[in-house]
């Protein structure tokens, strides 16, 4: 097997469903390190910051709505 096993090229773009591993690997404190170096050699940032405010919104949302539910 190869370093390179994440099926793509060191310069493409990282699909939607690769952005949003990424983000959810940050947020519990895990990752890979070849996606890491994936993540590291874009020139973009822009989906990463955008993907992760979404689903910080979502979690926030979630935990208001179970607070919501325990204190009836």
């Amino acid at each position: 097997m190869s370093k390179n096993d994440n099926k793509t090229p060191p310069s493409a773009k990282p699909s939607f469903r690769q952005v949003v591993g990424s983000v959810l690997a940050a947020m519990f404190g895990v990752q890979k390190r070849s996606n890491l170096e994936r993540d590291n050699n874009q020139s973009n940032a822009t989906p990463y910051i955008i993907v992760a405010l979404v689903l910080a919104v979502i979690f926030i949302l979630i935990l208001v709505f179970v607070a919501n539910i325990a204190s009836r």
